[in-house]
């Protein structure tokens, strides 16, 4: 499991280090958005969030440094682990893909500088590629080290993008009005035809 573990700090470097560098490199400021400033719910995620990334990084760096039985791996049926890894790469690289697609919009939490609705490559097919390919990775790490914490951290997480998705679509529809429920209405959340907007549409607050 040893490599695993390398593999795990390389999706996290790959996946949310690098590219808030970048972005800080070639824009002159970071993309976070979870900073004093913000509401105090959006500043309780991107501590849910943070948090999450440092228990990824340990969880990698025990892969490395520690016996899977010693960290209560789970056994499972070999097909049921082999199913994790093109869950991995599929997310990653529609994580990363994602990232890359979003340009100079690329933010993490809420913003109010007004930002491009994009609805072109990735998000044509859901509205939120990037969180769809973190819950698909999410999903192919805890198959391939199946254990109560991976079980534990997926829940966890998935619940906080779940919580954050909502607020960004609250967010969006006060930017982009009856663009985005337009929008959403034919796109699915996370995946195709799944999440999208029924009725006389969202309702958001002034």
């Amino acid at each position: 499991m040893k490599f695993f573990g390398y593999l795990i700090l390389g999706y996290i470097l790959s996946t949310t280090i690098l590219p808030l560098a970048h972005h800080r490199l070639t824009r002159g400021s970071w993309p976070l958005r979870f900073h004093s400033g913000a509401d105090p719910f959006q500043r309780f995620i991107g501590l849910q969030l943070a948090l999450a990334m440092g228990l990824g990084t340990l969880w990698g760096l025990s892969l490395i440094l520690f016996s899977p039985a010693s960290l209560h791996l789970m056994t499972i049926p070999v097909w049921m682990r082999a199913l994790g890894w093109p869950l991995l790469m599929v997310g990653f690289l529609m994580e990363s893909g994602s990232q890359f697609y979003m340009g100079k919009s690329f933010r993490m939490g809420l913003d109010e500088e007004h930002t491009e609705l994009l609805i072109t490559g990735p998000y044509h097919f859901v509205r939120n590629p990037v969180y769809t390919g973190l819950i698909l990775s999410l999903a192919g790490i805890t198959l391939i080290t199946l254990s109560p914490y991976t079980i534990m951290g997926a829940i966890w997480m998935i619940s906080t993008i779940s919580i954050q998705t909502r607020l960004e679509e609250q967010h969006m529809m006060k930017m982009h009005g009856q663009r985005y429920e337009t929008y959403a209405r034919r796109t699915g959340r996370f995946f195709p035809l799944l999440g999208r907007f029924h009725g006389a549409g969202m309702k958001v607050t002034a």
